[in-house]
């Protein structure tokens, strides 16, 4: 049969061991959600960068073909 001060024992071990598995996991957790919200960044700015480089060709080829259609 356990007394009471060797079944408290175990228990306070348990109970730290359960803090640094909770600390762990929200340290973790953390570091997925930056990771997401810099791949969502990198996405939009991806998006946006594609968007200008396409204006940016419409007008180039817009300035280059000009001359041609009045040669």
């Amino acid at each position: 049969m356990l007394t009471l001060e060797g079944a408290s024992t175990p228990r306070v071990e348990s109970d730290a061991k359960r803090a640094r598995k909770e600390k762990e996991r929200l340290r973790q957790l953390s570091r997925i959600n930056i990771g997401d919200q810099a791949g969502r960044w990198c996405a939009v700015k991806t998006e946006l960068g594609i968007q200008t480089l396409g204006f940016f060709l419409q007008v180039f080829l817009t300035l280059q073909l000009v001359p041609l259609i009045y040669l």
